[in-house]
């Protein structure tokens, strides 16, 4: 299962979350699928997601027990071409909001 947060799919992709969307129409498909044995998800697209809409799903995953890896490749990248204070305090800001959910499984980023 892949979720992207942005204009582009990556694979064969289940479902395309876009912030803004209503979160509790896509929490019911995924709700779906966990009762079907899906059990893990990758989501592309992190630094995309408004904060809020980023802890309720984090929530609903948590309470489907679905686990959670993040694609980071576009998040590094940005640090790499603006290595400043600001674009480690937003990396360091996103990361620590999820890093403590029980649905959280990992990161996955680029080899450097």
């Amino acid at each position: 299962m892949y979720i992207e947060a942005g204009a582009m799919l990556y694979g064969k992709s289940l479902t395309n979350h876009t912030p803004g969307q209503h979160v509790p129409s896509f929490a019911a498909q995924m709700e779906r699928l966990a009762r079907n044995g899906l059990n893990t998800v990758m989501v592309y697209g992190l630094g995309l997601f408004p904060p809020e809409q980023l802890d309720e799903l984090m929530a609903d995953f948590a309470v489907m027990g679905v686990r959670v890896m993040f694609q980071i490749v576009g998040e590094v990248s940005t640090l790499l071409s603006h290595n400043n204070t600001n674009a480690w305090g937003n990396f360091t800001q996103m990361v620590a909001r999820v890093q403590q959910s029980p649905a959280h499984l990992g990161w996955c980023a680029p080899a450097l």
